[in-house]
């Protein structure tokens, strides 16, 4: 079910993860702090794209999108061609928050925090102030939650614009399988 919820961030706090590169994954897993459940499978780590969208556990997803290298370092699609699902032209077992060609080789910040107890720590994804590949001067501020036990993602949007001078300014908002249906 999706219904609105309140929105307090701490845009500063956590962990900073460095991507000083356009259109790459972090060079390293981002650890989660605790399980979380998927589409039906277990994970403690995730790879954080600079483009907006998380995956789990690339290792052994033998195929992700053209254009993407699902691995620490490695290439992160931007080019958004069809709507999800789809098995070709969109990252799979991800979550997309957006999934939007942002540069924060340009500026920003994205920090990453688990906060709370066994069994209800909560982890967050905070991309900050992070501008757009080509209109630098517009910036998205976003926010991830993922909840321990309940398995439940939260979604937080505070600012976003439309760059229309690539990719037509599109962007997805969703949850995307490994299979892409």
């Amino acid at each position: 079910a999706i219904s609105s919820i309140g929105f307090a961030p701490d845009l500063n706090a956590g962990t900073n993860i460095a991507l000083p590169i356009d259109d790459r994954f972090g060079s390293s897993y981002t650890p989660i702090g605790f399980n979380f459940c998927f589409d039906g499978f277990q994970f403690s780590q995730l790879l954080v794209s600079s483009n907006g969208y998380v995956i789990f556990d690339a290792i052994g997803c033998a195929s992700n999108m053209p254009g993407t290298n699902a691995a620490p370092g490695g290439t992160s699609g931007w080019s958004i061609s069809a709507a999800i699902p789809n098995t070709t032209n969109a990252p799979r077992n991800a979550i997309l928050f957006p999934w939007q060609d942002i540069n924060p080789a340009l500026g920003g910040t994205i920090r990453y925090q688990t906060l709370g107890a066994a069994p209800n720590r909560r982890f967050i994804l905070t991309f900050n102030n992070v501008p757009y590949f080509d209109c630098p001067s517009l910036l998205f501020t976003g926010q991830l939650k993922l909840f321990e036990t309940t398995n439940n993602i939260e979604m937080h949007i505070a600012s976003k614009s439309i760059c229309t001078g690539w990719n037509g300014g599109d962007a997805i908002l969703g949850l995307h399988n490994f299979n892409g249906t």
